[in-house]
């Protein structure tokens, strides 16, 4: 089983549970917490991870960084023994990804990253989400990144379909067509 299965396998279930108890944006926020306490703190990846730790130890670590650190619920502290128990502490911050991105949809909201050649005005960014609400029917969050390399124009990533409207991509466009007819 790939990894992206078995985060969204975990993901599915934590989510299915958080719905059930109405709580599925506070358990996102906790188990997104928990994702970036891992990338900010690695060692505590690999000690929630150890074999070398026993079970029962590491998932006192989880309980303890769950009531003094995270401030998280009951439900964040389980799935968390579940991920221990299970040897899958690591696929911590893929769960956490795939959960938002299943409460995004309930939810009707949807990401987008961009990425442009120059920094977008306060203007143009709102033109831009308003345009990509109305071509999603979703509510939009952008999260803009510059990158001077595009040359110019941006590049939109929705879900898994990228529109890349960059002057790098044209100018890749036409080498590949001169490449054919060479």
């Amino acid at each position: 089983m790939t990894s992206g299965s078995i985060a969204r396998r975990y993901a599915r279930a934590l989510f299915e549970l958080a719905t059930e108890e109405g709580r599925l944006e506070e358990v996102g926020t906790e188990l997104a917490r928990f994702g970036d306490a891992l990338r900010e703190v690695p060692e505590l990846g690999r000690v929630l991870s150890s074999p070398a730790i026993p079970r029962a130890g590491r998932k006192e670590i989880a309980s303890v960084l769950c009531e003094s650190t995270l401030r998280s619920s009951l439900t964040l502290r389980n799935f968390l023994h579940v991920l221990v128990d299970n040897n899958r502490v690591r696929a911590a911050a893929d769960i956490a990804e795939r959960y938002r991105e299943m409460a995004d949809e309930a939810a009707g909201r949807v990401h987008v990253w961009v990425r442009s050649a120059t920094p977008l005005s306060d203007e143009d960014r709102g033109r831009l989400q308003q345009r990509l609400s109305s071509a999603t029917g979703k509510q939009v969050t952008l999260e803009v990144e510059v990158d001077p390399a595009l040359i110019g124009g941006l590049s939109a990533k929705v879900g898994h379909l990228v529109f890349d409207g960059s002057i790098r991509a044209q100018l890749e466009g036409v080498r590949r067509a001169l490449e054919r007819e060479a």
